[in-house]
Protein backbone atom coordinates (compact mmCIF):
# COMPACT_ATOMS: atom_id res chain seq x y z
CA UNK A 1 0.00 0.00 0.00
CA UNK A 2 1.28 3.70 -0.16
CA UNK A 3 0.53 5.08 3.40
CA UNK A 4 0.75 8.99 2.49
CA UNK A 5 -1.67 8.56 -0.43
CA UNK A 6 -5.64 9.02 0.09
CA UNK A 7 -8.13 8.26 -2.28
CA UNK A 8 -10.35 11.44 -1.46
CA UNK A 9 -14.17 10.74 -1.94
CA UNK A 10 -15.33 14.08 -2.09
CA UNK A 11 -12.95 14.08 -5.72
CA UNK A 12 -15.46 12.91 -8.30
CA UNK A 13 -14.14 12.02 -11.97
CA UNK A 14 -15.50 12.61 -15.51
CA UNK A 15 -16.97 9.23 -15.28
CA UNK A 16 -18.93 10.43 -11.71
CA UNK A 17 -16.69 8.03 -9.90
CA UNK A 18 -15.95 9.08 -6.52
CA UNK A 19 -12.33 8.11 -4.46
CA UNK A 20 -12.74 4.93 -1.92
CA UNK A 21 -11.23 6.51 1.48
CA UNK A 22 -8.39 4.29 1.44
CA UNK A 23 -4.70 4.66 0.90
CA UNK A 24 -3.57 3.81 -2.77
CA UNK A 25 -3.45 -0.37 -3.25
CA UNK A 26 -0.27 -1.90 -4.62
CA UNK A 27 -0.48 -5.24 -7.11
CA UNK A 28 3.66 -6.30 -7.09
CA UNK A 29 4.40 -8.77 -9.60
CA UNK A 30 8.04 -9.84 -8.41
CA UNK A 31 9.36 -12.74 -7.44
CA UNK A 32 9.55 -12.64 -3.76
CA UNK A 33 7.08 -12.82 -1.02
CA UNK A 34 7.58 -9.42 1.60
CA UNK A 35 7.10 -9.25 5.42
CA UNK A 36 4.47 -7.35 6.84
CA UNK A 37 6.34 -3.79 7.32
CA UNK A 38 8.76 -3.77 4.66
CA UNK A 39 9.91 -1.26 2.72
CA UNK A 40 10.99 -1.84 -0.90
CA UNK A 41 11.91 0.45 -3.87
CA UNK A 42 9.74 -0.16 -6.44
CA UNK A 43 9.28 0.67 -9.86
CA UNK A 44 5.66 1.62 -11.13
CA UNK A 45 4.37 0.22 -14.27
CA UNK A 46 0.77 1.01 -14.41
CA UNK A 47 -2.95 1.32 -13.08
CA UNK A 48 -6.00 -0.76 -13.34
CA UNK A 49 -9.06 0.77 -11.74
CA UNK A 50 -11.64 -0.90 -10.45
CA UNK A 51 -15.29 -0.11 -9.67
CA UNK A 52 -15.88 -0.88 -5.46
CA UNK A 53 -19.04 -2.79 -5.01
CA UNK A 54 -21.42 -2.14 -2.36
CA UNK A 55 -20.10 -2.24 0.61
CA UNK A 56 -22.51 -2.43 3.83
CA UNK A 57 -21.82 -1.12 7.50
CA UNK A 58 -19.82 -3.87 9.60
CA UNK A 59 -22.00 -6.75 11.53
CA UNK A 60 -20.32 -9.37 13.45
CA UNK A 61 -18.93 -12.19 11.75
CA UNK A 62 -19.91 -15.41 12.93
CA UNK A 63 -16.34 -18.00 12.82
CA UNK A 64 -15.68 -20.21 10.24
CA UNK A 65 -14.50 -23.29 11.25
CA UNK A 66 -13.08 -23.63 7.77
CA UNK A 67 -11.77 -20.70 6.19
CA UNK A 68 -12.55 -20.59 2.10
CA UNK A 69 -9.71 -20.43 0.27
CA UNK A 70 -9.04 -17.07 -1.93
CA UNK A 71 -7.69 -16.88 -5.50
CA UNK A 72 -4.42 -15.43 -5.31
CA UNK A 73 -3.31 -12.99 -8.19
CA UNK A 74 0.66 -13.88 -8.07
CA UNK A 75 2.61 -17.14 -8.36
CA UNK A 76 4.27 -16.11 -4.79
CA UNK A 77 3.00 -17.21 -1.42
CA UNK A 78 1.21 -13.37 -1.19
CA UNK A 79 1.04 -10.58 -2.61
CA UNK A 80 -1.05 -8.48 -1.17
CA UNK A 81 2.43 -6.03 -0.85
CA UNK A 82 1.90 -2.95 -0.08
CA UNK A 83 3.30 0.75 -1.36
CA UNK A 84 4.78 3.31 0.70
CA UNK A 85 5.23 7.27 1.44
CA UNK A 86 6.95 7.97 -1.89
CA UNK A 87 5.95 5.98 -5.24
CA UNK A 88 9.51 4.60 -4.84
CA UNK A 89 9.10 2.77 -2.05
CA UNK A 90 7.13 -0.86 -1.25
CA UNK A 91 5.72 -1.54 2.40
CA UNK A 92 3.80 -4.46 3.64
CA UNK A 93 0.94 -3.74 6.37
CA UNK A 94 -1.22 -5.95 8.16
CA UNK A 95 -3.75 -2.83 8.50
CA UNK A 96 -7.74 -3.73 7.61
CA UNK A 97 -10.04 -0.73 6.10
CA UNK A 98 -10.42 1.48 8.57
CA UNK A 99 -14.03 2.07 8.03
CA UNK A 100 -17.53 -0.03 6.78
CA UNK A 101 -19.92 2.78 5.65
CA UNK A 102 -21.85 2.17 2.46
CA UNK A 103 -20.75 3.31 -1.29
CA UNK A 104 -20.76 2.28 -4.47
CA UNK A 105 -19.41 3.62 -8.10
CA UNK A 106 -16.40 3.86 -6.25
CA UNK A 107 -12.91 4.18 -7.73
CA UNK A 108 -10.35 1.64 -6.03
CA UNK A 109 -6.66 2.28 -7.95
CA UNK A 110 -4.64 -0.46 -8.13
CA UNK A 111 -1.27 0.62 -8.75
CA UNK A 112 1.21 -2.42 -10.52
CA UNK A 113 4.66 -2.12 -9.63
CA UNK A 114 7.38 -4.41 -9.54
CA UNK A 115 10.47 -4.76 -6.67
CA UNK A 116 13.61 -2.69 -8.17
CA UNK A 117 15.88 -5.20 -7.53
CA UNK A 118 13.71 -7.84 -9.46
CA UNK A 119 15.98 -9.65 -11.97
CA UNK A 120 12.96 -8.34 -14.60
CA UNK A 121 12.79 -4.86 -13.34
CA UNK A 122 15.21 -3.42 -15.94
CA UNK A 123 13.15 -5.01 -18.89
CA UNK A 124 9.74 -3.47 -17.70
CA UNK A 125 9.13 0.06 -18.23
CA UNK A 126 5.43 -0.14 -18.44
CA UNK A 127 2.38 -1.86 -18.04
CA UNK A 128 2.04 -3.22 -21.36
CA UNK A 129 5.92 -4.91 -21.27
CA UNK A 130 4.23 -7.25 -19.06
CA UNK A 131 2.71 -8.83 -22.57
CA UNK A 132 6.27 -9.83 -23.85
CA UNK A 133 8.34 -9.89 -20.58
CA UNK A 134 6.51 -11.73 -18.14
CA UNK A 135 3.68 -13.56 -20.43
CA UNK A 136 0.42 -14.54 -18.60
CA UNK A 137 0.92 -12.24 -15.07
CA UNK A 138 -1.18 -9.44 -16.45
CA UNK A 139 -4.15 -11.57 -17.08
CA UNK A 140 -3.59 -13.34 -13.88
CA UNK A 141 -4.24 -10.02 -12.45
CA UNK A 142 -7.06 -9.19 -14.19
CA UNK A 143 -8.75 -12.12 -13.28
CA UNK A 144 -8.14 -11.95 -9.49
CA UNK A 145 -9.04 -8.63 -9.37
CA UNK A 146 -12.50 -9.66 -10.84
CA UNK A 147 -13.18 -12.62 -8.96
CA UNK A 148 -11.39 -12.31 -5.53
CA UNK A 149 -14.62 -10.91 -3.64
CA UNK A 150 -16.97 -13.83 -5.06
CA UNK A 151 -15.41 -16.34 -2.51
CA UNK A 152 -17.62 -13.92 0.17
CA UNK A 153 -20.93 -14.64 -2.18
CA UNK A 154 -20.22 -11.02 -3.57
CA UNK A 155 -20.51 -10.42 -7.17
CA UNK A 156 -17.63 -10.34 -9.95
CA UNK A 157 -15.96 -6.81 -9.96
CA UNK A 158 -15.78 -5.00 -12.74
CA UNK A 159 -13.14 -2.57 -14.20
CA UNK A 160 -13.16 0.44 -16.29
CA UNK A 161 -10.72 -1.23 -18.41
CA UNK A 162 -8.99 -4.43 -18.17
CA UNK A 163 -5.95 -2.75 -20.05
CA UNK A 164 -3.80 -0.92 -17.50
CA UNK A 165 -2.68 2.49 -17.58
CA UNK A 166 0.79 3.63 -18.30
CA UNK A 167 3.68 3.95 -16.01
CA UNK A 168 3.23 7.94 -16.62
CA UNK A 169 -0.60 7.97 -15.88
CA UNK A 170 -0.18 5.90 -13.23
CA UNK A 171 2.36 8.10 -11.21
CA UNK A 172 -0.11 10.66 -11.60
CA UNK A 173 -2.67 8.71 -10.08
CA UNK A 174 0.00 8.64 -6.81
CA UNK A 175 0.92 12.67 -6.92
CA UNK A 176 -2.64 13.39 -6.63
CA UNK A 177 -3.40 10.90 -3.71
CA UNK A 178 -0.11 11.96 -2.39
CA UNK A 179 -1.46 15.57 -2.61
CA UNK A 180 -4.98 14.83 -0.92
CA UNK A 181 -3.60 12.65 1.76
CA UNK A 182 -1.01 16.05 2.72
CA UNK A 183 -4.19 18.59 2.70
CA UNK A 184 -6.34 15.61 4.92
CA UNK A 185 -3.46 15.34 7.20
CA UNK A 186 -3.21 19.56 6.97
CA UNK A 187 -6.81 19.97 8.33
CA UNK A 188 -7.61 16.92 10.35
CA UNK A 189 -9.19 12.94 9.94
CA UNK A 190 -12.71 14.47 10.66
CA UNK A 191 -15.33 11.78 10.02
CA UNK A 192 -13.42 9.69 7.55
CA UNK A 193 -12.32 7.41 10.19
CA UNK A 194 -8.36 7.60 9.95
CA UNK A 195 -6.24 8.25 12.88
CA UNK A 196 -3.45 10.90 11.91
CA UNK A 197 -0.51 11.05 13.73
CA UNK A 198 2.11 14.31 13.64
CA UNK A 199 4.59 11.65 12.21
Amino acid sequence: MLPQTWEDPSKVNAAGRKGDNDPLDVMEIGSRTYKVGEMRQVKILGDLELIDQVRRARQPTPRRTRPRPRPRPHPVEDSSACVAPQPSMLSCSPFPRVHGTTDQGELDHKIIVIDAADPMAAQLHSAADLKTVMPGVLEKLVEWLKMYKTTDGKEVNVLTSETPTDAAAAAKVVAECHASWKALKARGAGDTGFSLTSK
